[in-house]
């Protein structure tokens, strides 16, 4: 495997062979308000999408 977008999780990660290693780094949203969830739905998005544009520019 190329690329590995991972979320920054306080639980057992699966160990996968690749190139590029990539940690989100968000905290789960786990008791708190939707507002919350919300707010970690779109920072996921954004990080995907940033790794995206990096990926297509070839730069990782």
């Amino acid at each position: 495997m190329e690329t590995v977008h991972q979320k920054n999780a306080k639980v057992f990660k699966a160990v996968i062979p690749c190139h590029y290693r990539e940690d989100c780094v968000l905290e789960y949203p786990t008791g708190r308000t939707d507002t919350e969830f919300i707010k970690t739905i779109h920072a996921i998005h954004e990080k995907t999408d940033k790794l995206k544009q990096r990926i297509i520019k070839n730069q990782i």
